[in-house]
């Protein structure tokens, strides 16, 4: 910062009222500055980080013929969920079947765990399993013969779940 001389200093004094002070004073306001611009650069990166993560429902409508989209649905379900997020697994179609309290354990695809064993860790992890009653009865299965875990939602009643803002995936 270039200073003017005492003389003209005289005629601005207002505008060049920093420029008096001594070299001390100046560098104590400039860390007073620096301090206060961190301050409020690490509260704004404090509330971003502790922003809410959206829910996210994941639709799996592939059956037993499909076992690679299910695979996929499952998975992505369960990444979303060890992320802290809220999923939501939403059985629907022919995907329906799999909310049966006994999957078949040959239901896997190529060398994955069985999916009836994957949808219950992912339930036992904190991941809600919901499955449309319509789908259910249409693949067989009434309320006394879906597991534990899976709980019947018509859509009116999974919207109701959903909060604003969620995100959702088809599978």
């Amino acid at each position: 910062m270039k200073f003017l001389p005492r003389s003209n200093l005289r005629a601005t004094r207002v505008t060049f009222e920093f420029a008096r002070r001594s070299t001390s004073d100046r560098i104590w306001w400039l860390v007073v500055a620096l301090a206060a611009a961190h301050a409020l650069f690490a509260v704004g990166c404090a509330a971003r980080a502790k922003a809410p993560q959206p829910c996210v429902l994941v639709t799996l409508t592939a059956g037993p013929q499909d076992l690679q989209s299910a695979q996929m649905g499952i998975r992505f379900a369960e990444k979303s969920r060890e992320s802290g997020r809220r999923t939501i697994l939403y059985l629907s179609s022919a995907g329906a079947i799999f909310a049966a309290a006994s999957v078949d354990p040959a239901l896997r695809y190529l060398d994955q765990p069985p999916i009836g064993e994957q949808i219950a860790s992912f339930a036992a992890g904190g991941g809600e399993v919901c499955v449309a009653p319509g789908c259910a009865r249409d693949c067989g299965l009434s309320r006394d013969a879906l597991s534990s875990f899976a709980v019947p939602v018509t859509p009116p009643q999974l919207l109701d779940r959903l909060p604003r803002g969620a995100v959702s995936i088809a599978y």
